[in-house]
């Protein structure tokens, strides 16, 4: 399992050889800031609309469900670590773990 934060600020050639790696057979889990243009920057991002399975942490629009092709209630004033899960195509809220700030 390959493990990448913020695949939608990566250079090209890094997100070639992720590509390369995910044909491969490689498992990958990225994180990115949903945009419209997330489709065209990251394409790779459809392995998992294809698969049908993600987590939106923090969803905040309708629109943030459009990656998996789903919509869902968004809940206004969510506390830190609210998610939806995504699977087969089906929503399901989640809380995860949230640290807070430290200080």
């Amino acid at each position: 399992m390959l493990l990448v934060d913020d695949v939608d600020l990566l250079a090209l050639p890094a997100l070639r050889a992720l590509e390369r790696l995910a044909a491969l057979g490689h498992s990958l889990m990225v994180t990115a800031a949903f945009s419209p243009l997330l489709f065209q920057r990251v394409p790779l991002v459809m392995n998992a609309r294809g698969a049908g399975a993600g987590l939106l942490l923090g969803p905040r629009s309708l629109a943030d469900g459009d990656l998996f092709g789903i919509r869902f209630e968004v809940e206004s004033n969510a506390p830190p670590g609210r998610g939806v899960l995504i699977s087969g195509g089906r929503s399901c809220p989640v809380q995860v773990a949230w640290a807070g700030a430290t200080g």
